[in-house]
Formats: C-alpha cells, sequence, structure tokens
C-alpha cells in the first residue's frame, strides 16, 4: 500500500480532522498527497460512499497528488466527511486519511 497519505489546503498546511469554519457560499480546495511504488491513484469519496473526484497527477517520483475543489459550500456541507484514498496495487488495500 502506499507510504504515507496526507492532506492539506491551499497553502500546503496539513489538515486533520475538522476544518473550518467557512463561510456559506465560498470555494475550498483540498489536496491529497501519497508516495509509494507504485504511484498510488488517489481518490476523494464522501462518507456515503460517493465517489467525487478519481482525477489525479504524478507530480514527483513516487508522489501523486488529487486536488479537490469544493465550490460553494451551503449547509449541506457543514460536517461533510470527506475521504482521502490512495492506491497502488490491486493486492493491497488502499490507505485513507
Amino acid at each position: 500500500p502506499p507510504k504515507e497519505v496526507f492532506i492539506t489546503n491551499e497553502k500546503g498546511s496539513r489538515l486533520e480532522k475538522i476544518v473550518g469554519p467557512f463561510d456559506e457560499g465560498s470555494d475550498v480546495t483540498v489536496i491529497c498527497e501519497a508516495n509509494g511504488k507504485p504511484h498510488p491513484s488517489i481518490t476523494w469519496w464522501i462518507s456515503d460512499g460517493t465517489l467525487l473526484d478519481d482525477s489525479y497527477s504524478i507530480i514527483s517520483q513516487g508522489t501523486s497528488r488529487n486536488e479537490l475543489n469544493l465550490h460553494s459550500l451551503n449547509r449541506s456541507s457543514l460536517m461533510l466527511e470527506l475521504i482521502c484514498r490512495a492506491s497502488n496495487t490491486n493486492i493491497s488495500s488502499p490507505s485513507e486519511s
């Protein structure tokens, strides 16, 4: 499985657990990076099992990245649980953050 999976904001600060508060109507970008060999694929999910984004890029040797842009946050975004999942083989379980 990928060695390390972490989430940051646009400024590169690591995010843990609950983030915010954010103003209603604002846009938020969260970034997930993962290290591993082979390069991990990175996906964003909602805790209910809904896939949000499966696009990712390889940014350096062994490191992949997926930027999730959330537009026009509303009240339904309150306490929304996002999961970043990284996987680099079909044999091992994915790593999450």
